[in-house]
């Protein structure tokens, strides 16, 4: 019987997460987020329903998750955060809203194909994307007097780039959910 933990923040995500598993007859275990602990097949990070504004503060809290307990990870976010590169490191990334028999099949097919896809590599951020954050944070985006023709140098492309290597859509979202404290920080909170 394969033991399975469901951690998250709101309880009603947990049970609700939790029910999907125990009508199938897994061993399921519930817990908070910040005292989970133990040795598991699977650990299910229930997220989606956490709130997008400050969103960051909790991959704090999944590194501590990851740290304190064994097992194969999925992280079930909001739907503006279901590509977030940033968590690549801790496990699969995938998106919480969804019909209840949905969500089942996918968590199923995360289960059977993490070995494969999971990935330790971690998204890396130069110089030039902390600069940039620096200055959009600040305000000081002013316009530079030698623009360089390549795109390489733009202050579009370094924005793009930097939406494009966090897994959001848009720099709003970055900001909204504090992602932005996590990559000025270097992603090594772990």
């Amino acid at each position: 019987m394969k033991k399975i933990l469901v951690s998250g923040i709101s309880f009603y995500e947990i049970e609700g997460v939790a029910t999907l598993f125990k009508s199938i007859e897994f061993s399921v275990e519930c817990k908070d987020i910040r005292i989970a602990t133990g040795n598991f097949d699977l650990i299910i990070a229930a997220l989606s329903s956490v709130p997008l504004n400050g969103w960051g503060k909790y991959i704090n809290l999944l590194y501590n998750l990851r740290r304190n307990t064994s097992g194969k990870i999925i992280i079930l976010t909001p739907k503006k955060l279901n590509k977030l590169k940033l968590l690549a490191q801790l496990g699969v990334v995938n998106c919480g809203y969804m019909k209840p028999d949905d969500l089942r099949k996918n968590l199923f097919l995360h289960l059977n194909e993490y070995e494969s896809s999971h990935s330790h590599i971690s998204v890396v951020f130069s110089k030039s994307h902390i600069k940039l954050l620096h200055r959009i944070k600040t305000n000081s985006l002013i316009r530079r007097k030698n623009i360089c023709v390549t795109k390489d140098s733009t202050e579009y492309y370094y924005r793009r780039d930097l939406i494009k290597r966090a897994g959001v859509n848009h720099l709003l979202t970055l900001f909204s959910a504090q992602l932005d404290e996590v990559i000025i920080i270097g992603n090594d909170i772990h």
